[in-house]
């Protein structure tokens, strides 16, 4: 039997806490549109659809919770308290954020192996299944997904809900959710690891990329378990439902602070004059004496630093006449110099 306190009393505190943490997302996605107003429609898109799914998760949460402690403030477990539409309404919104960012983050895994197909042909194997797997994993997160609202869907009391044998409902989305943000976090830092160029700055900006996917990915597993081991240690209570609530409000702060992370990268990178000076130093060489004269093949590795430098590396959005760039860089074998900086050309005799 269930008491006040592990019922209504973890709905309300993860009711508070969802309400801060949509607080936290209004402010980012005022901060997002304050500082990129030209981003791409897409992006747009998709911060307005997560701020609307959180918005509305948020206002199925509260009428649910006024719901039961105003109109039937008794034991649910004990009394066969009839569960409220809004919260069957409640795990359908946060289901679809769950996988929503999570197949946000699989574009953005396709996107970047895209991108390092066309720097280097080494692993090209491993390349095209990653994303292949990460995909399967996301899709496979619908079918969960919809098994878990549907089974929700036909319990009518807290007291047939809650009960050990319906504990895979808790157990299989939250686990297989953890799963998957690992295997994302650790695919994302695999693929930005292939960036390093060998400059400090660039290789350090690649660095604070994954570290900010890492804390990402952290933070939802983490929620995510922790739900497992309230279920595990207080079967006849609401925490896990609690810690759901939250647990879709983190996937969409995490998301939109890995997009406004983007300014904040950009500028540590062109404020850090040591890959400027490195390309000068590179590109220094003895003046010839005829106006035009071609040099030797600057290895790959030289290369990467003047492409990546223009790419949005922390969410991998490459523009079309970028992708073109980086693709003519592999073919081009010879690269000319002329008054101190760096240019690709296909004749080395121009």
């Amino acid at each position: 039997m269930g008491d006040l306190n592990s019922t209504y009393g973890s709905l309300f505190l993860g009711v508070l806490l969802s309400a801060v943490l949509f607080g936290i997302t209004n402010l980012q996605t005022f901060i997002y549109f304050q500082w990129y107003p030209r981003d791409k429609v897409w992006n747009k898109l998709v911060v307005c659809w997560l701020w609307l799914l959180d918005a509305i998760h948020l206002a199925f949460c509260a009428h649910m919770l006024y719901h039961y402690i105003v109109n039937n403030p008794t034991d649910p477990l004990a009394n066969s308290v009839e569960i409220v539409w809004s919260f069957k309404a409640a795990m359908i919104v946060g289901t679809l954020i769950t996988v929503s960012v999570q197949t946000l983050y699989s574009i953005r895994i396709f996107m970047l192996s895209v991108l390092l197909q066309r720097l280097e042909f080494r692993r090209r194997l491993v390349r095209l299944m990653l994303p292949l797997f990460v995909s399967i994993l996301v899709f496979s997160q619908y079918g969960v997904g919809a098994a878990l609202c549907y089974e929700i869907a036909l319990f009518e009391t807290w007291s047939t809900l809650i009960v050990p044998r319906n504990e895979w409902i808790s157990y299989l989305p939250l686990g297989s959710a953890s799963c998957v943000d690992i295997v994302i976090a650790v695919s994302l830092c695999y693929l930005l690891s292939r960036c390093k160029t060998g400059f400090r700055s660039m290789d350090s900006m690649i660095k604070l990329v994954m570290l900010y996917t890492i804390n990402t990915g952290m933070i939802t597993a983490i929620c995510a378990v922790t739900s497992i081991v309230m279920v595990a240690a207080l079967p006849n209570s609401l925490w896990m439902i609690s810690f759901s609530f939250v647990l879709g409000k983190l996937y969409v702060n995490c998301f939109l602070a890995m997009l406004n992370a983007r300014n904040a990268l950009h500028s540590r990178n062109s404020a850090d004059p040591t890959f400027i000076s490195s390309l000068k130093l590179q590109s220094q060489a003895p003046t010839p004496s005829s106006p035009s004269t071609s040099i030797a093949p600057l290895p790959l590795a030289l290369l990467r630093p003047t492409l990546t430098s223009h790419v949005d590396i922390s969410f991998v959005d490459v523009e079309k006449n970028e992708r073109e760039v980086i693709a003519s860089s592999v073919s081009n074998s010879e690269c000319q110099q002329r008054g101190g900086s760096i240019s690709f050309t296909d004749d080395p005799r121009q």
